[in-house]
């Protein structure tokens, strides 16, 4: 069983609440649906709940910065302030967590909110030295999902959240829950920036898909289904399709379409050796 934070919320609750806000925003595109989205985003690195607030961000950066509108939009209920907020300020793991209503989620756009709104130690350990970690979230502007951007020396990584956690988010935001309090910026950061990784969760991955193609072409063989060519030509149709099939799901899904298979097990084999 997993421990509780300090607020007493676990791990399992706060994705529960982020998939309820993901939903939510999917469904009726609002940017204050986004922003709980990414206040409980805050609460996986244990942040306090009573400082886990967000706030309009005015610094002397924003400020020189109001005549420029093609990055933001306007703040909800304010005509002269660009949509720039923070989020839990002067938490005890010094990191700004940032927030952002863009009119566009390009990499220059991206880039430009979070490098040039402020300065964060993770881009110059030398220059920026005593600054916090920067952690941006990004609403794009249609406000029905919620992009979390990361940055090491002016590099990017990002990664996009739409309608629900998938088991391989879960697996990236366990890494943030699981980073130890009091853990030094430099060690924080690294944690923080490999958990956006992909090149182990993708090893993780075809290991998992060689496992299974051993493990039913033993099943076939072993029950005399099928000889032990034939078991393979077929085990290797049929996890192709099968994850060609979960691609074109979730691309028609995206679409408000629904692809279902519902074949039996003789005929699935038989289309697939066919084929």
């Amino acid at each position: 069983m997993l421990s509780k934070t300090s607020n007493n919320i676990s791990i399992q609750e706060i994705f529960a609440s982020i998939d309820i806000s993901l939903k939510e925003a999917a469904k009726i595109k609002s940017f204050e649906s986004c922003q709980l989205i990414a206040e409980r985003l805050v609460a996986l690195l244990k942040i306090p709940e009573e400082i886990n607030r967000t706030e309009l961000l005015i610094s002397d950066k924003v400020l020189q910065k109001r005549d420029n509108d093609a990055w933001t939009h306007k703040a909800p209920k304010y005509s002269d302030r660009k949509a720039y907020y923070q989020l839990a300020s002067k938490n005890q793991r010094n990191i700004d967590f940032k927030l952002f209503w863009a009119k566009k989620t390009n990499r220059r756009t991206i880039s430009n909110l979070v490098h040039r709104v402020t300065s964060n130690y993770e881009d110059d350990e030398l220059l920026y030295a005593d600054e916090n970690l920067g952690i941006d979230f990004i609403v794009p502007d249609k406000a029905d999902r919620l992009i979390i951007a990361l940055s090491s020396n002016y590099k990017i990584r990002t990664l996009e959240l739409h309608k629900a956690l998938t088991n391989t988010q879960k697996q990236i935001f366990e890494k943030w829950y699981n980073s130890p309090e009091g853990t030094h910026k430099k060690t924080l950061h690294q944690i923080l920036w490999d958990s956006f990784d992909i090149h182990p969760l993708n090893k993780e991955f075809y290991r998992n898909i060689a496992e299974l193609f051993t493990r039913e072409v033993q099943h076939l063989v072993t029950n005399k289904i099928l000889d032990e060519y034939t078991a393979k030509q077929f085990t290797t149709r049929l996890i192709g399709r099968i994850i060609f099939c979960w691609f074109l799901r979730k691309k028609i899904s995206s679409q408000k379409n629904l692809i279902t298979l519902r074949l039996k097990a003789s005929q699935l084999q038989s289309f697939i050796i066919k084929n």
